[in-house]
């Protein structure tokens, strides 16, 4: 879950290990549905990628960055 994934990341420096863990946990509970245009395990592969970036994005521009 979501709360889970930001006491994880708490402290930590956004290594690639830290974010794929970060994301993992993020969408553990995710449950998409499966259609014509895409997979289940395409939209968790999908949501999982987009959470690394967003949380990768959210820490360099709060080191001032972007």
């Amino acid at each position: 879950m979501a709360d889970e994934a930001m006491d994880f990341l708490a402290g930590k420096e956004p290594a690639e290990k830290v974010l794929e863990e970060a994301a993992e946990l993020a969408i553990e509970n995710a449950d998409p549905d499966e259609d014509l245009h895409a997979s289940v395990d395409y939209r968790l592969h999908l949501a999982k990628t987009l959470t690394k970036k967003a949380i990768q994005k959210a820490y360099n521009r709060a080191r001032g960055g972007e």
